[in-house]
């Protein structure tokens, strides 16, 4: 067996996997939201999370561990569907599962 003493280090990465939405920086600007501050406020106050990885798109929605354990797949996707037009009204919800994932290496 071989061990090792000196300095291990390991890649930084970071991903996600969720249901909801993407909102760009013009769509954040339609909704007179001022700064990405306003834009977390809104999304925490409607019980939902916000992703943003290093482009300009914001991902909005729950993530798929959040499924309540009486809830099938379509009644989570229901309430993240609501909880959205409810927190941003006039946005055209189109709700999807984004994935993604990035490597700071």
């Amino acid at each position: 067996m071989k061990i090792r003493m000196g300095f291990v280090s390991n890649s930084s990465s970071s991903s996600f996997l969720i249901y909801g939405i993407t909102l760009d920086d013009k769509q954040i600007h339609e909704l007179h939201l001022d700064t990405y501050d306003d834009v977390y406020d809104t999304v925490k106050k409607a019980g939902l999370q916000c992703y943003h990885p290093e482009d300009c798109s914001r991902y909005i929605g729950l993530s798929w561990n959040e499924v309540k354990d009486d809830e099938t797949g379509a009644q989570f996707k229901q309430r993240v569907t609501e909880l959205i037009k409810t927190a941003f009204p006039i946005v055209e919800v189109k709700c999807d599962t984004h994935e993604h994932a990035w490597y700071n290496g």
